[in-house]
């Protein structure tokens, strides 16, 4: 039987298999959810829908399913054993640590997803990776306007399918002090760490597709 498992930065590439974008929400009536497969179009569903279209997808045999997921997958903690930042979580002065709001929604939200896909049963391997859109580009959106689930799953395969993995984070460059200790936000539902994958911020949107400078795109 296939489980879920951790990905790695080697199978973070455009021909690894296919590719399946998640923008986790958990909202009982709103699409808060954004998903994207392969070279196909975005768009925005419920969480509900979300569920049912990952299991269907893992229940195809065949190749590997990489499956990059907008929420944290993996935490860090000091000596003290207190949850604290990892390096992906601060830039340019801010801080979006994974422990807080609203993060911790999104790790409830991507518990109850792959515990379900999990449950279901898997036929193809899955391959597990972590997508990190929470700083924005300051052109993206209005201060006043929501954030587009659609835009985040875009940036995201824009680094991913980057040749170069510029903006892909190894799980041995997460912790800010060696004395962190690492581990999964989910443990028993898949095995390892996760490698992190920012989101491309030099990106320009033209007739509904993003454009950016990675020769990914």
């Amino acid at each position: 039987m296939f489980k879920i498992r951790a990905g790695t930065v080697d199978e973070i590439k455009k021909d690894s298999g296919d590719w399946l974008f998640v923008d986790v929400g958990f909202s009982s009536k709103d699409e808060t959810c954004g998903v994207l497969k392969n070279s196909e179009g975005p768009c925005d569903v419920k969480f509900g829908y979300l569920v049912k279209y990952v299991i269907k997808e893992a229940q195809i045999s065949g190749k590997p399913l990489n499956l990059l997921i907008e929420a944290p997958l993996s935490g860090t903690f000091d000596k003290d054993g207190n949850p604290t930042p990892r390096c992906v979580d601060k830039k340019d002065g801010k801080t979006r640590s994974w422990y807080v709001q609203p993060a911790t929604t999104v790790i409830v939200a991507t518990i109850c997803l792959l515990s379900q896909v999990k449950d279901y049963g898997i036929r193809r391997e899955v391959r597990l990776f972590e997508g990190f859109a929470s700083f924005k580009p300051r052109s993206s959106k209005p201060r006043s306007s929501r954030s587009s689930h659609s835009e985040d799953v875009m940036r995201l395969r824009c680094a991913a399918w980057d040749p170069k993995r510029k903006l892909v984070v190894s799980p041995s460059k997460l912790k800010e002090s060696k004395s962190d200790a690492l581990q999964s936000v989910c443990p028993g539902i898949y095995s390892g760490i996760p490698p992190v994958v920012m989101a491309c911020d030099k990106a320009t949107k033209r007739n509904g597709v993003f454009l950016c400078d990675l020769q990914g795109c």
